[in-house]
């Protein structure tokens, strides 16, 4: 888990500090923002594994970088947070990630929050790559399925001779099936 990325976004110099002391003793790289544009711009350029947002930060409203960072899937956010209010609470739950670390905290609070984020973050991308995965799965299923019932109604084949159609033509031109069916789609409008 050692080595991560983690942005820390505090508008406090000395709180941000702080943190990237007590994170790199834990063995993470850190980059520190001191104002909302700064945050957006370093999670932009670096794509952090996890950034570190004092709600109280300068400049742009900490909940519209939370939105910006993770609406472009840059990273996962913790807020940060000395006086929780009823209001805050009611923002956190719009966020991917809903944590946030009350100020002050000990190391150990820091340690344990950092590692369930990225824990959490780690499983939120493993999900979202096996869901782009399967979409792409998906898509292609429509393709074949498409190109097989084009196939049967121009040529009165049935189910499995469009299959085996459109089978041999991607093994003549050595293309996964679905490309072969595309092509064949592509041929026919």
């Amino acid at each position: 888990m050692s080595g991560r990325r983690i942005l820390i976004a505090d508008s406090g110099e000395t709180s941000r500090k702080n943190i990237e002391r007590q994170l790199a003793r834990m063995g993470h790289k850190t980059f520190s923002a001191s104002d909302g544009s700064g945050a957006v711009r370093i999670a932009r350029t670096i794509r952090p594994d996890l950034v570190l947002l004092d709600v109280d930060l300068w400049g742009q409203n900490a909940y519209d970088v939370a939105g910006i960072i993770e609406n472009d899937s840059l990273s996962l956010v913790v807020f940060l947070c000395s006086r929780p209010t009823q209001a805050f609470f009611s923002r956190l739950r719009e966020s991917r990630l809903r944590s946030y670390l009350p100020k002050p905290f000990t190391a150990e609070e820091l340690q344990r929050t950092v590692t369930a984020s990225l824990q959490t973050g780690d499983l939120m991308r493993e999900y979202q790559r096996r869901i782009s995965g399967l979409e792409r799965e998906i898509e292609n299923r429509r393709i074949l399925d498409k190109a097989k019932l084009s196939l049967m109604e121009s040529e009165g084949l049935t189910e499995e001779e469009a299959y085996q159609k459109l089978r041999k033509k991607s093994m003549d031109l050595s293309l996964p099936i679905h490309e072969a069916a595309a092509l064949i789609l592509s041929e026919k409008s």
